[in-house]
């Protein structure tokens, strides 16, 4: 199972896949939130003491279970890219100009947005980061929220500023 980042609406199962013997790929800057030695949570925004109660009451997966997934490997014909900024070490996967994104975007009804900055670790990362989506040469963008997004809704995101 690979694992795009560890925030729990996105790394909910780890535990019943670990449990069950699945092996959890996950950047290396990951581990550390999905074992429980960092508990935190930018949500909900403003309420960091919300944010850490919950990762806290999550349960967690075992080091063991884990192993470590970089950027520019291959995982079952999927390359592995970076797109941080929502999170450190934040992957998400590409193959045959089809990338998925996880948090690194968000799709709606009036195209592409990045998530606020009070839920990105480093809100010019972000958008650093949908910058360089936007110059990739894609066919389609699958956000970990809201449906599919075309490279032109990423590209004109990426061509203004949001906070």
């Amino acid at each position: 199972m690979l694992l795009t980042h560890a925030h729990v609406d996105h790394s909910g199962g780890a535990y019943r896949a670990a449990r069950r013997g699945i092996p959890l790929l996950a950047h290396p800057l990951k581990h550390a939130q999905l074992t429980g030695e960092i508990q935190d949570l930018p949500y909900p925004a403003g309420r960091p003491e919300i944010g850490r109660m919950v990762s806290r009451a999550h349960p967690k997966v075992s080091a063991d279970a884990l192993q470590a997934v970089h950027p520019g490997e291959t995982v079952l014909g999927w390359q592995v890219v970076s797109l941080p900024g929502h999170t450190p070490g934040q992957i998400g996967v590409l193959m045959d100009g089809v990338l998925v994104a996880a948090d690194a975007v968000i799709g709606a009804k009036d195209g592409a947005h990045l998530p606020k900055a009070a839920y990105n670790a480093d809100h010019a990362q972000a958008q650093q980061t949908l910058q360089r989506m936007a110059e990739m040469d894609l066919r389609a963008v699958l956000p970990g929220h809201g449906g599919p997004l075309t490279p032109g809704q990423v590209r004109k995101r990426a061509g203004r500023r949001e906070g």
